[in-house]
């Protein structure tokens, strides 16, 4: 499925004739299975969004419990809206003004008339824009299905037919509904920029990571603090004023405790975790454009695809029956979220045995931007095999300027070399498919392979820093669930300690602390260690796009792991509701 090589100038996406979706002209280096690739990526990036929608719209469905429950709920909401509101009126101005001078410093003052730089420079302030809102809209709406899920999962505890597996499937759902909204971002703006741009996306692209990553810093720092300050507040008030416990409607630190749950937890979350889903998408696009080609950059799009139709699978799949105890819930929120793994494994490696086989032609294609064209052998068969052609006299006329020009003059050197190799790509492009096979001789595919360090016929290479991605992301849940569930020696050890003191509590405490976290950077290191030993030899560009790869193929179980994280904090603030509103001796006011 490989095509010819990525146009440098003079036609096609590559040159001076860009215009907006250019990888639909008749002349796009993408084939007819790339372009219907990309349309499709952008339906499945819209179904993780309706998905999402069809979740809330069933959390928003169920019942909504007493009015003392709903009116301590309608508080946290309020508290979580009032903080987020405040911290969006102080960035809104930090971010247009970014806007304003992402697209100045990339317009061409010098060049007036080069209107693909104008397009450009334009294009990455939108990017910039659209990656803030998204990250905004990820948080936002996230935080507000939490706020609404925790009032439905109290109520729904009440029931005494299956309180337990309703509350499990809606305070599950209502996190699904904000790790959708990631995947489905996230996917959508990368898609979306790449269709319109194309090869010259990357460019765009730092605009769109750039924007996420802004204001996930806020969000996720701005919302920790409050969090941390506001659940010790409340357990000072707890513990100080007699006869009023923690959860108690009277201690005001309690509702901030709540909102802090959802701003901090939730909204704080999932707009860093979008963070980390956008510059990965936008790492692995440029380095596969620098090192695969095209072919590096459609893989990483339909491998984030697979994950959304893997998460939309799996999460729909995490239910639990009548009260089976804590074991029956967390086994139902872990098969969901090794379903999910599996379902991107299988699918990874089958698409990338049908599309990861790059040709001789396509090596030969990719390579002569990356150093081919000062071959004498590449430029003397490609020449004589189109004799008859219009385009060797200019393929010639380029060259013969090229070697007059003194390499000291670096600006008309770049220039003229610049079009010698869009010329040369140009007639590479026209030659037909048996000239291109008779010019990709075995010895020319290994000069090429020195430029391009491709497998002909089948790489497997990114399939496997894909699938050790997936493995970091199963070894880290099940490492995270090791050193903080109350099955598994290490919280037991702690829960032992507090029986000598709050000293051998604190100490046993950050000592785990400090174990776990060793743990886990031996997992992670183990990881990008693999990843760079898959492309050991190769140049530096293709390790970095190993690395990349690892990280898009742990990032496909996006879904699944926010579910489970803003679970959480659903589940504590029901809880909190739970008590103060149903559960709490009516007299005690």
């Amino acid at each position: 499925m490989g095509a010819s090589g990525i146009g440098t100038g003079g036609t096609g996406e590559g040159g001076d004739n860009w215009h907006p979706f250019s990888l639909f002209s008749s002349d796009s280096n993408f084939t007819t299975f790339e372009k219907i690739a990309l349309v499709v990526n952008l339906c499945v990036a819209l179904s993780g969004l309706f998905y999402a929608k069809i979740l809330a719209n069933y959390v928003n469905s169920q019942p909504n419990g007493t009015p003392v429950m709903q009116e301590i709920a309608k508080a946290v909401r309020e508290g979580a809206n009032a903080y987020l509101s405040r911290q969006f009126k102080v960035i809104i101005w930090l971010i247009l003004i970014l806007a304003v001078v992402l697209t100045v410093t990339k317009w061409p003052w010098h060049e007036p008339d080069n209107n693909t730089e104008k397009q450009i420079a334009i294009g990455r302030g939108i990017a910039f824009l659209m990656g803030s809102i998204f990250s905004a809209m990820v948080g936002y709406f996230g935080m507000s299905m939490a706020t609404i899920g925790n009032l439905k999962v109290a109520t729904a505890a009440r029931s005494r037919e299956n309180g337990f597996g309703m509350a499990l499937q809606i305070g599950y759902r209502s996190g699904t509904v904000t790790g959708m909204l990631t995947d489905g971002l996230g996917l959508l703006g990368g898609t979306l920029i790449f269709l319109y741009y194309g090869e010259k996306a990357f460019e765009v692209l730092l605009g769109f990571g750039f924007g996420g990553t802004l204001l996930a810093l806020f969000m996720r720092v701005g919302g920790g603090i409050y969090t941390k300050a506001a659940d010790v507040g409340a357990d000072l008030v707890g513990k100080i004023e007699a006869g009023i416990p923690e959860d108690d409607p009277r201690n005001a630190a309690t509702i901030a405790d709540n909102v802090g749950d959802n701003v901090g937890d939730c909204a704080g979350m999932a707009a860093d975790i979008f963070e980390s889903y956008e510059v990965t998408i936008v790492a692995a696009l440029i380095l596969g454009l620098a090192s695969f080609g095209h072919m590096g950059v459609i893989f990483p799009l339909l491998v984030h695809a697979i994950g959304v139709i893997g998460s939309i699978i799996s999460t729909s799949q995490v239910k639990a029956e009548k009260s089976q105890g804590v074991k029956a819930a967390m086994a139902a929120v872990t098969n969901g979220f090794w379903l999910g793994a599996l379902i991107s494994v299988i699918a990874i490696c089958g698409l990338g045995a049908l599309y990861l086989r790059p040709t001789p032609e396509y090596l030969i294609g990719e390579s002569i931007k990356r150093g081919l064209y000062t071959e004498p052998s590449f430029v003397e068969s490609l020449t004589k095999a189109n004799a008859g052609s219009t385009l060797v006299p200019l393929v010639i006329k380029s060259r013969d300027e090229l070697k007059k020009l003194d390499q000291v003059a670096r600006d008309n050197y770049s220039v003229a070399r610049d079009k010698y190799v869009a010329d040369l790509n140009l007639i590479w492009k026209k030659s037909s498919p048996d000239s291109q096979a008779k010019i990709a001789s075995e010895d020319l595919v290994k000069v090429a392979q020195n430029y391009m360090p491709l497998y002909v016929g089948f790489d497997y290479r990114p399939i496997l820093t894909c699938l050790i991605g997936i493995a970091l992301a199963l070894a880290l849940h099940w490492c995270t669930d090791y050193w903080t569930s109350t099955e598994h020696d290490p919280v037991k050890q702690l829960a032992k300690s507090c029986r000598t003191g709050h000293a051998t509590n604190i100490i046993s405490g950050i000592a785990l602390g400090y174990e776990s976290a060793v743990w886990s950077v031996l997992i992670i290191s183990v990881a990008l260690l693999g990843s760079v030993l898959v492309y050991s030899g190769t140049n530096p560009i293709f390790i970095a796009y190993g690395v990349a790869m690892c990280g898009i193929g742990m990032l496909t179980l996006t879904g699944n792991i926010i579910s489970m994280d803003v679970f959480g904090p659903i589940a504590d603030n029901a809880n909190g509701i739970g008590e103060m509103g149903y559960n709490r001796d009516q007299n005690n006011q």
